[in-house]
């Protein structure tokens, strides 16, 4: 008896909910283990297994979705695309549905990435890797496809940052004028950010091209390594974490900038951090109350601790104000530390 095409969807629907029906149930098990009563090379053995589940249980994923983009039946009920409905009912981020929207279709056209993933021997990080490389345009696609072979073949050996960078060379190879119209793009999209918290701390943010931002990385590993070097001589420890090592080390390179750049005066001043405190919060203790806040020019209010930490090694200035605030005499800039005391430290270190 031949069967009907509905008939031949409602066996494989069928045979789906059973299958799924018996993973819960393995999963559960799985989820009860106690891990604690595993040895360490039990518990490598679990990671690779379930990397391996997960990565064929992707593949489940990406076909379905593939095919309810095909088989548009999200049209009946309104949507204007497979990813709008998805986004909706499954409650995802745009950019993810879309991500692997792209991935999913990719994997007509690269059969033996498809099968990788469906045993479990790449995860879909390798697979986006490549997608995300496709999506640029559709003769990088097509470049792509034709080294389905290749790519999967590396991709079962390499993590997926290191199969980025034979992805990168595969395109460089075959598609040079799409790979400059990339590196166009990328640095007219270049941005920075610097904005102010509620707390007074500065969001830093950006996005550099390739060759401006190795130059910034370069600048910050030169200082970090520095600074390690320095911290351990003098306290025989470096207890900061990498991050902050970096945050420091941005820091140092733009006050070195300010202090020996041949910069155009603003106001008839170079340009500089300017601090106004009162004189009683800088001689105030740190637990004292009702002192007044330093005003951290640009920023906001800081304390009188911070404040201090700033006029350590500054240029100070004296302004002598009336009740209404208004000054009545401006004294000459001195430093905290002398120019004799600083060509003497300098010749010191």
């Amino acid at each position: 008896m031949a069967l009907s095409g509905d008939d031949c969807g409602d066996l494989t629907l069928e045979a789906a909910r059973d299958a799924w029906s018996q993973l819960h149930g393995a999963i559960a098990v799985l989820r009860d283990l106690e891990m604690t009563d595993i040895s360490g090379a039990g518990a490598q053995e679990i990671l690779r297994e379930s990397r391996k589940a997960r990565a064929s249980l992707e593949s489940v994923d990406l076909r379905a979705l593939r095919q309810f983009d095909t088989e548009a039946s999200w049209r009946r009920d309104g949507y204007l695309s497979a990813a709008a409905c998805v986004r909706t009912r499954l409650k995802m981020n745009d950019s993810e549905v879309r991500e692997r929207l792209h991935a999913a279709r990719l994997l007509d056209d690269m059969p033996r990435m498809a099968q990788a993933l469906a045993v479990g021997d790449i995860s879909y990080a390798h697979l986006r890797t490549v997608s995300r490389a496709a999506a640029q345009n559709p003769s990088r696609r097509v470049s792509l496809a034709h080294a389905d072979e290749i790519l999967a073949r590396s991709a079962c050996m390499l993590n997926p940052k290191d199969l980025n960078r034979v992805v990168q060379r595969w395109t460089h190879a075959v598609d040079p004028q799409a790979v400059v119209a990339t590196e166009e793009r990328l640095y007219r999209q270049r941005a920075a950010w610097a904005s102010t918290t509620f707390e007074g701390a500065v969001d830093v943010r950006g996005l550099l091209a390739p060759e401006g931002g190795v130059v910034l990385i370069t600048a910050l590993d030169a200082r970090v390594a520095a600074s390690y070097r320095e911290a351990v001589a003098r306290d025989g420890v470096d207890d900061r974490d990498p991050a902050g090592r970096r945050a420091d080390a941005l820091v140092d390179v733009a006050a070195y900038y300010l202090d020996n750049a041949d910069l155009a005066d603003v106001g008839g001043n170079k340009p500089h951090v300017q601090v106004i405190v009162p004189l009683a919060t800088l001689q105030a203790t740190r637990d004292q109350l009702d002192v007044e806040p330093a005003m951290l020019v640009g920023v906001g209010p800081i304390s009188g601790e911070a404040a201090r930490r700033v006029a350590c090694d500054a240029s100070i200035v004296r302004i002598v104000v009336d009740p209404a605030g208004l000054p009545l005499d401006v004294g000459r800039a001195t430093r905290t530390i002398s120019k004799a005391l600083r060509t003497a430290l300098d010749t010191r270190d």
